[in-house]
């Protein structure tokens, strides 16, 4: 396994397997290895090679210099750094270069860019007392406060060497140091302002070149707000009438009041024209200087301090740099991350977006079948299974119903098993799923027809003594009829066990009542006797997807070093929903151990329900508290029952350019549920919570092809020329690292067909601290 380190003269070099040509950038004459200076030296635009302020960005030339008057250009920040050099080398010894670096190359994995002198941005941690980074340099002027008065000189550099190390009593342990080179601190200093401020009076020459860019981009975010406008309710006036109408223009104006807001600001930045003025809070900030690698699976950046950020390019959604500091790339993950990186100059930042989206110029692109074909031709050292190299299924679903009672070879069964190996009654279902015996094949297509997206009650678990049923579904095609079909009503006869059948729909009432317009709903009760119906009131995915933003705001790192804010966590309402789908499962397996069966669903059945199924079975089965149980279930009811995995990840999709509408991390929201549950009774489960924290590591890595697929339709179809590496068999085989030594089989056993004593209420749940060490890999270790 090759492993790489950097060189330590400053270098940008591209390299590519397609061919002898580097990938194109600003600055490099293509197919030769000569360099020519970058365009914003020609212009008189600075270079550093520190970024202890990073607010160096200004669109100067040389005609904007004091000895020409009228136009102005900054004093300078940084010395000036002639040597722009921009170097290509040879894959292999670029490769070879990095190895003390401790950057590991998978299999398949191709150096493409390289950028030495990468700035990180972090949070450095200011005085408990006083808010503000304390005066250790002796200087006995009064602290800066950027919150007051800005007529004030800006504030002197602050000499960090008496607070270099710190020492924790608790371990004994002394904290890595701190040294002026990893913290970018140019002649041993630190800013205790905003190191992207620039304090520095604005000429009036600027002014008339302010306001000509503010009319600029006024005048453009004019013209694509009233075209979203006009494009929006037209498209909503000709697929919904009225309605969509109404949607349309709704979604038009908000559209528009986007645009001119974001135009707006664009040309206040540019109007007051401050060098290197950005938004980012009052803060103060300190960087990391380091190296950035970009390959064809992911970007890395390592500090000199040893720092690493792993960075799979398939969980970013957005990359663009910043409004007015254009050398600041920013970096909007799937996950929580928000990494800031900042370049020695604005065409290096442009440079890396242009080399990563160059991979999606063919298409869709996914590096989990470069890599799977990398290990297939051995260029994997590691010794990878046969069949944790490729996506076959897990979960065995005759071995699963065998084991729950719901499979035998007796003429008396009350259970008959569905061939769906062909998926076109059923195409989001898996091959083979349970159904009541008494159902016949003209009731099957009845049910195909009712149920939206063809997804019929299937049964999926059975309470091992009083013999009650847990069945999921889509919602029924009842319009404002309340219309129930014969076969519908069938089928819950057929599952009915105790006094009263239940049904679960995860939807609050008033969502359920608005699908009713579209010719579905829910059930009405009066058609099925002796039955009751609960709404759950469990977010949909536009819910989650929001509260997942907010919950990235308040992990994100800050100046003060201190924990996520009770009452902020609290207005993301990540734990009031993760509570509501606590809450249903466990009623729903309160009712199965009372002897009732109970259908579980939401819209179409495959976001909400495979939450409350997927939470329950842990609940009740102790088989699916063991690691190779819990990597069943998670194949079961999220890969082979259709949860839109390519659809809620964005899986394939280029950075920028992503339909956010159907992105949600529903799933992750099902993790830190599962996670909420270990750690209420982790003696009840076999593996570690460290397993639950790898597999959310993995959701938008884009390494393996488990989360890449609709259905499992889909992922057979795919698989046959492109197959991928599946994400339950490499952990299956590293099951010796999700060990829990808490573990109690005795008693996790004797509680089978029990639920497990859980608490739901928000006020019973924590944040996951897999949350924060995603939105924060870095930056605590230095606050």
């Amino acid at each position: 396994m090759s492993v790489c380190m950097p060189p330590k003269s400053m270098t940008i070099s591209t390299t590519s397997t397609e061919s002898s040509t580097p990938i194109s950038t600003p600055t490099l004459l293509p197919g030769t290895g000569m360099s020519i200076p970058s365009p914003y030296m020609l212009s008189g635009r600075k270079k550093s090679s520190s970024f202890s302020d990073l607010g160096d960005y200004d669109e100067c030339s040389d005609i904007g210099t004091p000895e020409k008057p009228g136009m102005f250009k900054p004093p300078p920040i940084h010395e000036e750094m002639m040597d722009t050099a921009f170097r290509l080398n040879d894959p292999t010894q670029d490769r070879a270069s990095l190895i003390d670096s401790g950057i590991t190359f998978l299999a398949g994995e191709v150096l493409k860019l390289r950028v030495d002198n990468v700035a990180y941005i972090v949070f450095y941690k200011p005085d408990a007392s006083t808010g503000v980074i304390p005066n250790t340099g002796g200087d006995s002027s009064p602290s800066f406060n950027p919150m007051v008065s800005t007529d004030v000189s800006p504030p002197s550099p602050v000499d960090l060497a008496s607070s270099i190390m710190t020492y924790d009593s608790s371990s004994g342990m002394t904290a890595p140091p701190k040294s002026f080179g990893a913290m970018g601190a140019a002649g041993h200093k630190v800013l205790t302002t905003d190191c992207f401020q620039r304090y520095s009076s604005t000429r009036g020459g600027t002014l008339g070149r302010g306001l000509f860019r503010a009319s600029t981009h006024v005048g453009s975010a004019l013209v694509k707000g009233t075209s979203t406008l006009i494009s929006q309710t037209y498209e909503g006036g000709a697929r919904g009438g009225v309605f969509g109408f109404a949607k349309g223009l709704g979604l038009g104006v908000w559209g528009f009041g986007s645009h001119t807001v974001k135009g707006a600001f664009r040309s206040v930045g540019h109007m007051t024209n401050v060098v290197g003025e950005m938004v980012l809070g009052m803060d103060p900030h300190f960087s990391l200087d380091g190296m950035l690698i970009l390959t064809n699976y992911r970007l890395v950046w390592t500090s000199t301090a040893g720092d690493m950020l792993n960075i799979p390019l398939a969980s970013v959604v957005n990359m663009e740099t910043a409004v007015t500091a254009s050398h600041v790339l920013l970096l909007e993950c799937k996950n929580l991350l928000r990494p800031k990186f900042a370049f020695a100059d604005d065409s290096v930042a442009a440079s890396v977006i242009d080399a990563s989206l160059a991979l999606y110029t063919s298409g869709s692109y996914s590096f989990s079948n470069v890599h799977f074909e990398a290990i297939r031709s051995g260029a994997c050292l590691e010794d990878v299974d046969g069949q944790e190299a490729s996506s076959v299924d897990l979960y065995d679903p005759i071995v699963d119903y065998t084991r729950l009672g719901l499979v035998d070879d007796t003429d008396e069964s009350l259970w008959q098993l569905v061939d769906n190996f062909e998926y076109r009654l059923f195409p989001t279902y898996p091959h083979t799923f349970v159904v009541p015996s008494g159902l016949t094949h003209d009731d099957l297509v009845e049910l195909s027809a009712y149920r939206s997206a063809a997804r019929v009650p299937a049964v999926v678990w059975r309470h091992p003594h009083t013999k009650a049923t847990l069945c999921r579904c889509a919602q029924p095609r009842a319009g404002l009829s309340g219309f129930a079909s014969e076969a519908d009503k069938k089928i819950v006869r057929l599952l009915t066990t105790g006094s009263t059948f239940y049904f679960f729909d995860a939807r609050s009432q008033m969502a359920a009542a608005g699908n009713v317009a579209h010719g579905k709903g829910t059930e009405d009760v009066r058609n099925y006797p002796n039955t009751e119906l609960r709404h759950c009131d469990i977010v949909n995915i536009h819910g989650v997807r929001s509260s997942y933003v907010a919950l990235a705001q308040v992990c994100q790192p800050n100046a003060h070093g201190t924990p996520v804010n009770p009452d902020a966590l609290s207005r993301t309402l990540w734990l009031q929903h993760l509570s509501s789908i606590m809450f249903t499962a466990s009623s729903v397996s309160q009712l199965l151990c009372g002897g009732e069966s109970v259908m579980v669903h939401c819209s179409d059945g495959w976001d909400r329900t495979s939450q409350v199924a997927g939470l329950l079975e842990v609940m009740l089965d102790p088989y699916y508290r063991t690691l190779r149980g819990f990597l069943e279930l998670m194949d079961k009811e999220w890969c082979s029952f259709g949860h839109m995995f390519r659809w809620r990840g964005g899986a394939g999709d280029s950075p920028n350019a992503q339909e956010l509408e159907e992105q949600s991390p529903v799933f992750v929201q099902w993790l830190d549920a599962m996670w909420q549950l270990w750690r209420q009774v982790p003696w009840a489960f076999e593996f570690s919570d460290e397993l639950l924290t790898t597999v959310y590591s993995h959701v938008y890595s884009g390494l393996f092809g488990t989360f890449q697929y609709n259905s499992e339709r889909e992922k057979r179809a795919k698989e046959v020329h492109a197959p991928t590496r599946s994400l339950w068999r490499y952990l299956l085989s590293r099951q010796h690292e999700f060990v829990n030594v808490q573990y109690n089989a005795r008693q996790s056993l004797a509680l089978r067909g029990r639920p497990l004593p859980v608490l739901a209420l928000e006020s019973d749940l924590m944040l996951w601290d897999a949350h924060i060490a995603c939105a924060d890999p870095i930056c605590r270790k230095y606050t």
